[in-house]
């Protein structure tokens, strides 16, 4: 891993919350609609209230655009499925543009699967800045209903991080209601959620300090994706609106924080 540059992504070159999104195929639940995907908040979701049918998600652009990346922050979908991230230039299916499969991962936890991340760049038929009016998600017929957290489209696929150092104590929390009883004894009730972190420490010259100034100034939630070999894309932002950065030591920067991911909430319910 140390070996593959992180893939990553400013607030700002995400273009998926600019698109027209409808849903075909399925129906979704009146209180958590489809334009939920759109918000980069994966504890407020999108669930169909219906079984047995297809989920297509449609992005309407309004005019070809250049999606280099995709990412969906949290799901229900079952480990194993093959979902199918496409592209075309009409709002037709039968033989689109660009094809991507990506078949969902074993969950590490029930319920809490880690994110989906897909290099749309990767994918044949992709034509760079040309671009494409429309993008579809397809999730094939599942026995139980479907729901998504922050899938999200970005314009940009950046690999200009290179000199990342993460100190050896990644964080995982998983949250407890805990309180003592009269006699001392500690009750604990998990609340079924995950929580994660990156401590990173950054050391750049010139152009790479540039980069990294220009990822936090732009705000929002950005994408994150350490290790690309593999699917986990986080949807991040940083521990504090305050970066401290060390002087320079013969033009080296160091600047050191933590990326800490959205809370995904709840595992989505499937019945």
């Amino acid at each position: 891993m140390a070996d593959v540059p992180a893939i990553y992504a400013r607030g700002t070159d995400e273009i998926g919350h600019l698109a027209t999104v409808t849903l075909s195929g399925a129906t979704a639940n009146s209180r958590y609609p489809v334009t939920n995907v759109q918000l980069r908040k994966p504890s407020t979701v999108f669930l169909t209230s219906t079984t047995g049918t297809v989920v297509d998600v449609l992005y309407d652009h309004g005019a070809a655009v250049d999606a280099q990346l995709f990412s969906l922050a949290h799901h229900n979908i079952p480990a194993g499925t093959n979902v199918r991230i496409q592209r075309n230039a009409t709002n037709a299916w039968a033989t689109p543009t660009m094809d991507g499969a990506v078949v969902i991962a074993t969950y590490p936890q029930a319920g809490l699967p880690y994110p989906v991340g897909v290099d749309l760049t990767a994918v044949v038929g992709y034509n760079g800045a040309t671009g494409l009016r429309w993008t579809r998600l397809h999730i094939p017929i599942l026995s139980q209903k479907v729901g998504l957290g922050a899938a999200s489209l970005w314009a940009a696929k950046r690999t200009d991080l290179t000199n990342v150092r993460y100190p050896v104590k990644d964080q995982e929390r998983q949250p407890e209601s805990r309180w003592p009883t009269a006699y001392g004894a500690q009750i604990r009730y998990p609340l079924g959620i995950r929580l994660r972190a990156q401590p990173f420490v950054f050391r750049h010259r010139d152009a790479g300090y540039d980069a990294f100034l220009t990822l936090f100034r732009a705000g929002g939630p950005f994408l994150w994706w350490r290790d690309p070999t593999g699917s986990d894309a986080r949807l991040c932002l940083f521990d504090s609106d305050t970066m401290n950065f060390e002087l320079p030591v013969n033009t080296v920067h160091d600047v050191s924080d933590i990326m800490r991911e959205l809370g995904a909430g709840l595992a989505i319910p499937t019945t």
